[in-house]
Order: C-alpha cells, then structure tokens, then sequence
C-alpha cells in the first residue's frame, strides 16, 4: 500500500501556470483510474473553464470533491459555493470552472479530480452494491 498527503506531493504548473497540479495518480501508481489534485490560495482558479469536448480533451466524464476549504463551482453559467466534502460530478458538455473561496486568506484548497481512465463502464460490483 502506498499513502501521500497531497500537500506533499511536489506540484507542477500546468495551464500556462494557472493551476497547479498534483500528480496523485503517478505518485501512487494507480492503474484502474485517473485521479489528481489541484491546489490554489484563495480566490486563485482551481479547476481552468472546459467541457471535455475540444481537441485534446478527454471526453470523459469528472468528479471533483472539495477536500479542505472551500470553492465556488461555475457550471454551464450557474454558480454555487461547495464546503470541504462536496462533491460534484460534470459530463462532456457541460461548461464547468472552479475557484477557491475562504474565510481566511493564504489557505490552500485542494480539489481532486477523478476520471474513468478505461472506455467502458465502471464495474460492476462498483454499480451494484447497496449501502450497508
């Protein structure tokens, strides 16, 4: 087994220096699926604006999860304020962009962002378990 704080994972600029990215799934070697994370200082954009549709995009569908702080999601032009915990799922199509948002500058928000890393659909047991 493999653990990593993410604010130990060193972070790259990526999006012209826009973002900075955390490789997650690299540092953990993780295989069955795509994960990272992106860290920012308040008020600074966390996930860049995108729909997953344009040339060199994924075409798949994200999940993004607010693992400390805050954020403020913008998807297709509607705005909503989502606290440590929330977790908000985008498919290709929709126009989505994140910044962070806190009562306290100098605080740093990591976001995760998961991706199926196959073209199929998740496996079963993954659909078909029912909560205990």
């Amino acid at each position: 087994m493999r653990t990593a704080r993410i604010d130990e994972i060193e972070p790259i600029a990526v999006v012209g220096g826009e973002l900075q990215w955390r490789p997650v799934r690299r540092t953990l070697g993780i295989e069955a699926f795509g994960i990272k994370a992106y860290t920012a200082d308040a008020g600074e954009l966390v996930v860049e604006e995108h729909d997953e549709t344009g040339a060199g995009a994924g075409h798949h569908e994200e999940l993004y999860v607010v693992v400390t702080g805050r954020a403020s999601f913008n998807v297709n032009g509607e705005s909503f304020n989502a606290p440590v915990g929330t977790g908000s799922r985008s498919i290709p199509g929709i126009l989505r962009s994140c910044t962070t948002f806190h009562p306290s500058p100098g605080r740093r928000m990591p976001a995760a962002r998961a991706r199926n890393a196959g073209t199929g659909s998740a496996a079963g047991w993954a659909t078909s378990r029912t909560a205990p």
